[in-house]
């Protein structure tokens, strides 16, 4: 059953035949509406077309090799520079063209022609027969290109200065000589060959872009039949001739050059989706790290917190106690009054212990929740560094999670900290906003603000403290957003879905 594809191919190709012998049953009727007035011009394009499609080969090929280092493709590009240069002379020689004019101007372009049509076929045929690729070096590039422009050179110097000593290939008024005839015969018979080969590996591995490349043999196999048949260079076989070698060009370019040049984009596209799935999986894993350690830090601030209230906290407070005892016991003045000073040591001690107790970890956080634990911090804050903390809450009033509660209080408490140190404010207003599907904390200052863009700019743009808070945020699959304006504030803004 044949696809769609191949259907079309099909139709293309019963098309083109069907062409063919059309302008052979209608001949005398299509020459005689026919005005070759406009041959030249029309001539100029259709090379003109074929040479660009020759030359593009060609600069894909060598453009490409630092990147593929493929012989088979650069012994393809090679094959086509060295056809679309003897068309390019054969269309600057032809007749009525101001380039290389002579009595013989006819058989130099001629010959032109036949030697290309050669090198196209012998070139196609040895590029579909040798499927086997290997890579070559830089040097081994450049010595092809060198003995490929060094042949196509002296092709062009033998065919302009020795055209004389070859047969004769046509005779104007007459037509095509038996060894054009021939020679086009034998250039035929090799594309044949070729379809052949293309259309059984197609059989074998159903690629698309080689039954393109038939279709476009095809065209130029029946030009070649046409051009065993004019009578005169201008004539309307010629003309004929010329527009299926177009058209076989134009499949050759959508069957060779086209995919090759689809294929440049298709691994970029794949190296950038390749880029980034590697910088996701990076930034998964660097999250998974920042987690690990904020989970283990806060699990080892906890511990601490505990063993410094429960351990060191108690201890104090049994030393305390035992000084307040012996003070009772009216010894000597001197030593109560020593006493006394180791009261008070112990005392401060205690209070040191509690804050730093604190700040690892608020036992308020994990008995009595975010909001007791911001409350209680914030008149911390505001007797340590003189600064008003204004608290509003927004909606119903509950628990998070664990997780989202530690993040969100580390956010604030780190937010504070920055404004205590940088904002030179007297007043700051914490905002949390409960809504729905998310919660949202807001740490706005009045203070002296700064350059956004300079800072997202500058080296130490990921400072500890905003990225732990951004880092933080992102690990509960929320944002931080900061906006801040010179001489007027800073606003943190922190949503966290819950």
């Amino acid at each position: 059953m044949l696809n769609k594809f191949e259907i079309r191919t099909c139709i293309i190709v019963i098309v083109a035949l069907f062409a063919f012998v059309l302008t052979r049953v209608l001949h005398i009727t299509i020459s005689s509406i026919y005005d070759p007035s406009y041959y030249l011009i029309s001539h100029t394009m259709f090379e003109l077309f074929s040479i660009f499609v020759s030359y593009s080969i060609f600069f894909h090929g060598w453009l490409t090799f630092q990147h593929t280092h493929s012989s088979q493709k650069l012994n393809l590009s090679l094959i086509f520079f060295a056809v679309g240069s003897i068309d390019l002379l054969h269309t600057l020689s032809y007749k009525g063209m101001p380039f290389f004019q002579s009595d013989n101007t006819l058989q130099v372009a001629t010959w032109f022609w036949i030697t290309g049509r050669l090198i196209e076929s012998i070139g196609m045929g040895y590029y579909i027969v040798k499927q086997k690729d290997e890579e070559i070096t830089e040097k081994w590039k450049n010595t092809k290109i060198g003995i490929t422009i060094l042949l196509v050179l002296l092709l062009i110097f033998s065919i302009l200065k020795y055209e004389g000593h070859f047969p004769v290939l046509v005779k104007e008024g007459a037509g095509v000589t038996n060894t054009k005839i021939i020679i086009e015969y034998i250039i035929s018979m090799i594309h044949f060959t070729t379809l052949v080969i293309i259309f059984r590996q197609y059989l074998l591995n159903r690629n698309r872009n080689d039954l393109t490349t038939f279709t476009g043999i095809i065209f130029i196999l029946i030009a070649e039949l046409v051009f065993t048949l004019y009578r005169n260079v201008y004539d309307i076989d010629n003309l004929l001739g010329h527009i299926f070698k177009v058209l076989g060009y134009f499949y050759l370019f959508r069957g060779i050059f086209f995919p090759q040049f689809r294929a440049i984009f298709e691994d970029k596209e794949k190296a950038e989706l390749e880029r980034q799935f590697a910088e996701e999986k990076l930034k998964e894993q660097e999250s998974k790290v920042t987690s690990s350690i904020l989970l283990a830090q806060e699990e080892e601030r906890m511990r601490v917190s505990q063993h410094l209230h429960d351990g060191v906290g108690q201890s104090l407070y049994n030393i305390l106690a035992s000084l307040k005892v012996l003070k009772q016991l009216g010894v000597d003045d001197r030593i109560v009054h020593q006493l006394k000073h180791l009261e008070e040591l112990t005392s401060q001690s205690m209070d040191e212990v509690k804050s730093i107790a604190f700040q690892l970890r608020p036992n308020s956080l994990d008995n009595l929740g975010l909001f007791s634990a911001i409350r209680i911090h914030i008149q911390r804050y505001e007797s340590k560094f003189g600064i008003r903390v204004e608290l509003e809450f927004s909606g119903k009033k509950q628990r998070y999670s664990p997780e989202i509660e530690t993040e969100l209080y580390r956010i604030f408490q780190e937010a504070l900290n920055n404004a205590a140190k940088y904002a030179e404010t007297e007043k700051i207003i914490v905002r949390i906003i409960n809504n729905i599907n998310s919660v949202e904390l807001q740490i706005i200052d009045e203070g002296k603000g700064f350059n956004i863009h300079e800072y997202n700019d500058s080296k130490w743009q990921k400072g500890i403290g905003l990225y732990s808070m951004k880092e933080r945020a992102s690990l509960l699959k929320g944002t931080l957003e900061i906006e801040s304006i010179e001489n007027v504030g800073t606003k943190i803004k922190v949503v966290i879905p819950i």
